[in-house]
């Protein structure tokens, strides 16, 4: 009977483990746009975008990386960009909620809302912050970033020249 009940406890023991597990793969993305990457490098071509919020099944980790399926593809995303699905789906309640926007959502996620600008600007005079959005609208294709790498002979770690 012992052996009985020994044996269950460590049956019970794995399951919870393997659902521990699992769950800890779900995750969504945490940025305004996740960028799924060839390879664990942020000098890999971008494969596909994921927005805000969609839902992430991790299939592996490599260091910073995570390796992810979702709706829009599967690549490398780099962990600072992913979070578990709690924030995910309760920014997606707090969007339909308050009808704000997926960049607004976004910065109030980080504790950057559009009242807490305003009180930033008020406080501060009469900052110039046209350079700043003028950075903000720069977009780089990643046809462009790859002749940057390719043209200043960068090499991705893992790999010869």
């Amino acid at each position: 009977m012992k052996r009985l009940n020994g044996a269950l406890m460590l049956l019970a023991a794995m399951l919870a483990t393997a659902v521990v597990a699992w769950a800890a793969a779900e995750m969504a993305v945490q940025v305004k746009v996740g960028q799924l990457r060839e390879r664990p490098s942020f000098l890999s071509p971008v494969l596909a975008e994921a927005p805000y919020g969609q839902a992430l099944t991790v299939l592996e980790s490599q260091g910073d990386w995570r390796r992810v399926t979702c709706a829009t593809g599967e690549g490398w995303m780099h962990h600072t960009a992913i979070a578990v699905p709690e924030s995910a789906l309760l920014a997606r309640v707090q969007q339909q909620a308050s009808g704000a926007s997926t960049g607004e959502l976004a910065l109030a996620g980080k504790g950057f809302s559009k009242s807490v600008e305003d009180k930033f600007r008020e406080q501060r005079g009469n900052l110039d912050y046209s350079w700043l959005d003028r950075m903000e609208a720069i977009a780089v294709a990643p046809q462009q970033l790859q002749a940057f790498v390719t043209e200043g002979g960068l090499s991705l770690p893992g790999r010869d020249g």
